[in-house]
């Protein structure tokens, strides 16, 4: 989700940026926050609320509220064929696509389960980017791709974590959501326009994808009127509203406090958090064979993790 911002701002960045106190609450609350998006999701399409309506509404709503703050603080958004090109790509890909994935598995799994998926992002980026000649091949980061996929094994063969194959088949339909958010990572590093504004991307990226789904939204039936029939729903349609304008507002800003291998430590609080939203709104518990997917996915992460910071020593 974001490397794409990344690969830009290291770019533009001669050495990283000093680390203060500020950037490390973002990233603790950018964190917690996406990991509670999980259990929002299960709030709102177990609460009568399509799980593309709910995607389309909530995003919609965030790119309001980021439109807003780029009148607050006169960030312009552009609307140039650049910037409309990465407004609809990434909002398909990044949007659209992965988070309405996330949410029609949402009833069918433990939250604290779909959050796990999140640590492959890096992982398949990686893989992308290797095929399309944009990485090279790291022995080290191919350990850490083996110790995810160790961790995903974990997962998807029946009776370890999962006791049924209908239960393991909606994971394998979850994974889908982090190749999306690699290739939406892919492209935000080929279609990132010229002298963008991180704010004004934001926006156009969040309206984008909410476009994307009217047509799709339409076709399939899974409509909602806002405010519908179920208080929960509604609020549940807020919560994300709130959650995804703000999340990604604080990413870019710990972008700019903190720099992208700062960043880089954003999936292991997003897994943690999510585990403990899980526990905390639907009283799950993790088996043992989970703790130790989740250890193995968290593990694949940060040999991911150094490995690029040795490449970028």
């Amino acid at each position: 989700m974001t490397d794409a911002g990344e690969a830009r701002s290291s770019a533009a960045a001669g050495k990283p940026p000093r680390v203060g106190m500020l950037a490390v609450v973002y990233l603790l609350v950018a964190g917690a926050l996406y990991g509670l998006l999980f259990s929002i999701n299960k709030v709102a399409t177990t609460n009568g609320v399509p799980g593309l309506a709910y995607v389309f509404w909530h995003t919609l709503g965030a790119g309001l509220i980021l439109w807003l703050g780029c009148l607050a603080t006169r960030t312009p958004i552009g609307f140039d064929r650049a910037h409309l090109r990465l407004y609809f790509v990434a909002g398909a890909i990044g949007i659209s696509i992965p988070v309405s994935l996330l949410a029609h598995v949402a009833p069918k799994l433990p939250a604290s389960l779909v959050v796990m998926v999140t640590c492959l992002s890096p992982t398949c980026t990686y893989l992308m980017a290797m095929a399309l000649r944009m990485e090279r091949f790291r022995l080290l980061s191919t350990g850490g791709v083996a110790l995810g996929l160790a961790g995903i094994l974990i997962l998807v063969v029946p009776g370890i974590t999962l006791p049924t194959l209908a239960e393991v088949s909606w994971l394998l339909l979850a994974l889908l959501a982090p190749v999306c958010f690699a290739a939406f990572n892919i492209a935000g590093a080929i279609l990132w326009p010229p002298k963008a504004h991180s704010l004004g991307l934001a926006c156009g990226i969040q309206m984008g994808g909410a476009v994307v789904l009217i047509p799709v939204m339409l076709g399939t039936g899974e409509t909602y009127l806002f405010p519908g029939p179920l208080l929960a729903g509604d609020l549940a349609i807020l919560g994300a509203t709130g959650v995804t304008a703000l999340v990604w507002y604080l990413i870019f800003e710990i972008l700019r406090l903190g720099g992208p291998l700062f960043l880089s430590q954003f999936g292991y609080i997003v897994v943690l958090s999510g585990f403990g939203w899980g526990a905390v709104i639907f009283s799950e518990r993790l088996s043992s064979s989970a703790w130790i997917a989740a250890a193995l996915l968290l593990a694949g992460l940060a040999v991911l993790t150094y490995s690029k910071r040795r490449k970028r020593v």
